[in-house]
């Protein structure tokens, strides 16, 4: 797991916005080369992040419809050999690059604007694997840095026997904005008749232990 630091790419690069994304690709394929060694080990890839803005709707709409015709896809940048482009496409189970809440003038008002953003977990010692991720709505200034003071307002956790989102509200949270009512809507919850209290309990657990 890893972070795509987005000064590798240019959202306003509308122009060529397949090339812009292949350098997301890219960039990604050598990260998880130079961390493992092998990258042609992996099975399951989500690209998750963004904002609902306009640039990065463009950039998620891109990637939806290369992944529909990743037969037919060629690089457009360099550093990107087809297979590996090919390989990475068909092994994206998930992507959303248009998921936390956007916020104008974050640096003139020094961070007193709310903004949602994201802890991602990956556990793969166990049996299921354990894929979640919580997402947290609050002040920009209280969201970064160190060990988040906040409680998450939602947790998704991913099912890859069925290939769904199990998406759980934290109750304790009242507050939040009505663009958690759009990011529903980016993930299929399978409404499944799961242990709701216990899976948080369970993703409470893993995020108390992350070191910031």
């Amino acid at each position: 797991m890893f972070h795509a630091d987005p000064s590798y790419f240019d959202t306003t690069n509308t122009n060529h916005i397949e090339q812009e994304v292949q350098v997301i690709i890219r960039e990604s394929i050598l990260k998880f080369n130079d961390l493992t060694g092998n990258k042609s080990s992996y099975r399951h890839i989500f690209i998750l992040g963004g904002l609902n803005n306009t640039d990065y709707e463009l950039l998620n709409d891109q990637l939806i419809k290369m992944r529909k015709n990743c037969d037919t896809i060629i690089p457009l940048v360099e550093q990107l050999a087809i297979d590996d482009l090919q390989k990475f496409l068909k092994s994206i189970d998930y992507s959303c690059l248009t998921m936390n809440l956007y916020a104008v003038d974050i640096v003139e008002k020094q961070g007193l604007v709310p903004i949602t953003d994201f802890t991602a977990v990956c556990d793969t010692t166990v049996s299921p694997a354990v894929f979640f991720f919580a997402i947290f709505y609050d002040l920009e200034k209280n969201l970064g840095g160190d060990r988040r003071k906040v409680q998450p307002q939602y947790f998704f956790s991913y099912d890859f026997n069925n290939k769904y989102w199990n998406i759980i509200k934290n109750n304790s949270c009242t507050s939040e904005p009505d663009y958690f009512v759009e990011l529903m809507h980016k993930f299929n919850d399978n409404n499944s008749d799961y242990d709701t209290e216990n899976v948080k309990h369970l993703m409470m657990t893993y995020l108390s232990k992350l070191e910031y």
